[in-house]
């Protein structure tokens, strides 16, 4: 804006002769020229247009001995004088504010530093007579910065005033440019913006002490919409920054870069509080590592390279970044960036209830029915049969410890004693308890993690308390439990069992003879392809497909009726 301002700066308009234009057709207009207080007129030539003299501030024009005071066409047969108003009718400059009250601009009409002693027609078709300095013998006793100043103030312009373009506009008024430039701006509402925090992972989380990590680029307040006089709008409402906790392994520096404050293996977690950043203590194994090698500790350990008949027992992560072949690990969370082969994978013992707790909370509903539903017969059958059905999949699978056998127990007596045994306070006592057990259960699950093989598995056992995640092109032989929920995200699962609290995702089955892949879950079974043989589990219910089927759902219907559809995906995918 500025430069385009400074080029108008050297530009001085030449004064307006009188207009000579063509008119309709090639004519001449009427012209319109000062000559002492005279004002000479010329009428047009045939065709063309008379001058209209405009009535403008700073001069008053009489006409035949009548003031102008509008518009008005003029001949040369008029009489036409000039005078200049009196001194306090000179103003050299006019305030003009926005009708949004988002600006005010300053029109600058004479010179700042002297009255005008002359005037000169300006103007095509329209004239009007502009009072300008022909001589200076008269000065204007005010500073004109200051009355620009005092008039913005008057007009209640307070807010987003330019002073230093004030002093240049009035610098260039004084070299004879005239027009209009804006002072003031108002300022627009800004929604706020959270910090935006960006970690930069390297491979393995391996760092060092002084690498940076992460930056965070702080976000912007709420921004107000504020006019030119002061008064403030609140258009929008404060947003929070999201929670990043930092560990004593991390530090932000005052730039926004977060450096590690040692040497270990950044760890960047969601909780429900926020997130949580920290460089922990890290083994890190490397080089041709012996089979049969155990390890017991507290950290993280990271194995560069093949691990071959390893023992690892650690309350940190275990990251393996080449293949995984005849070992037993026990940890927090595991990930194996190879395929793992006769693995024992475990961030929960084998055999912990996790992995049933789907199930189990079916039976509870089931148990609800009996306290509340208006027909407790067909229930209690319902209840009857997936109880029986439930306790054969749990004894096959879990080891009960005492709290869960007791209620299993007592639920058993009440569900084979008769209907009319059933009253609404004993099934509902039951409930609460089983509620209570399921919630601690679940409280234990969270403070582990979950376990990505990110290749193939062969003949595997996996137990984890929440996700299992498997991203190679094969699963075989392999027994699959997770708290939450089982990912297979390409290829076929053959000769396998996978077990989920909630929901097992799978890409496809493969036939085996003899050895049918069976996925039990407690909400959602869903396949892109099966194959005959391949086995779903739900609610104590099964059911074995015949033929080759696409894009599989099974689920519970309100009665607890296993139920099998098609051409149906799983929330959150296209």
């Amino acid at each position: 804006m500025w430069k385009d301002f400074l080029r108008r700066l050297t530009s001085h308009p030449a004064p307006l002769k009188s207009p000579a234009g063509a008119g309709e057709k090639g004519a001449r207009d009427g012209r319109v020229a000062v000559e002492g207080r005279r004002v000479i007129v010329t009428d047009p030539g045939p065709g063309g247009r008379f001058p209209v003299l405009v009535p403008g501030p700073g001069v008053i024009v009489r006409v035949n001995g009548t003031p102008l005071a509008e518009p008005m066409p003029v001949s040369a047969a008029d009489n036409v004088e000039w005078e200049l108003a009196p001194d306090d009718q000179q103003p050299f400059f006019r305030i003009e504010v926005a009708p949004d009250r988002m600006s005010a601009s300053v029109e600058i009409l004479q010179d700042p530093f002297w009255y005008p002693d002359g005037v000169e027609p300006r103007g095509d078709g329209e004239v009007t007579l502009v009072p300008v300095v022909r001589s200076r013998h008269r000065r204007r006793p005010e500073d004109p910065v200051a009355a620009i100043r005092s008039a913005l103030q008057a007009a209640g312009v307070t807010f987003g005033v330019d002073e230093t373009a004030v002093g240049r506009l009035v610098e260039a008024a004084a070299k004879g440019w005239r027009g209009t430039e804006v002072v003031a701006r108002g300022q627009e509402a800004q929604a706020p913006t959270p910090d935006e925090w960006a970690w930069e992972e390297p491979p393995l989380g391996l760092v060092e002490a002084g690498q940076v990590v992460g930056t965070v680029r702080p976000g912007q307040p709420n921004r107000p919409r504020i006019d030119v006089t002061g008064t403030e709008t609140w258009v929008h409402t404060e947003v929070a920054s999201p929670q990043v906790e930092l560990g004593p392994g991390l530090r932000r520096l005052p730039g926004g870069q977060v450096v590690a404050t040692r040497t270990g293996r950044l760890q960047v977690q969601a909780t429900p509080q926020g997130t949580r950043a920290d460089v922990v203590p890290c083994r890190v194994l490397t080089g041709e590592i012996p089979p049969g090698t155990t390890l017991e500790c507290q950290e993280d350990v990271v194995v560069q390279g093949e691990a071959r008949e390893l023992r690892i027992q650690t309350a940190g992560t275990v990251i393996i970044a080449g293949p995984a072949t005849g070992c037993e690990v026990t940890a927090s969370a595991i990930e194996v960036h190879g395929p793992a082969e006769a693995c024992r994978l475990h961030t929960i013992p084998p055999g912990h209830p996790g992995p049933f707790l789907g199930h189990l909370r079916i039976l509870i509903r089931q148990l609800a029915e009996l306290a509340t539903g208006p027909d407790p017969v067909p229930a209690f059958r319902r209840a009857q049969t997936t109880f029986r059905q439930m306790m054969e999949l749990i004894r096959r699978h879990v080891k009960l410890e005492p709290d869960l056998q007791n209620l299993l127990t007592e639920c058993g007596r009440m569900l084979f004693d008769s209907p009319e045994a059933v009253t609404p306070a004993r099934a509902a006592g039951l409930v609460a308890e089983l509620n209570g057990w399921i919630t601690r259960c679940q409280q234990a699950l969270d403070q582990r993690g979950s376990i990505e093989l990110r290749e193939d598995a062969f003949r595997c056992q996996v137990w984890s308390a929440q996700d299992v995640v498997i991203g190679g092109s094969r699963v075989f032989a392999s027994e699959i439990y997770a708290g939450r929920e089982i990912r297979c995200l390409k290829g076929s699962v053959a000769r396998s069992e996978l077990t989920a609290a909630q929901q097992v995702i799978i890409q496809g089955t493969a036939s085996q003879a003899g050895a049918p892949m069976t996925a039990r879950a407690g909400t959602r079974i869903y396949a892109e392809e099966v194959v005959p043989g391949t086995r779903f589990e739900m609610g104590g219910q099964f059911y074995e497909f015949r033929a080759e089927m696409f894009r599989v759902t099974a689920g519970l219907t309100a009665r607890y009726e296993l139920q099998i559809r098609q051409d149906t995906r799983p929330e959150g995918q296209e």
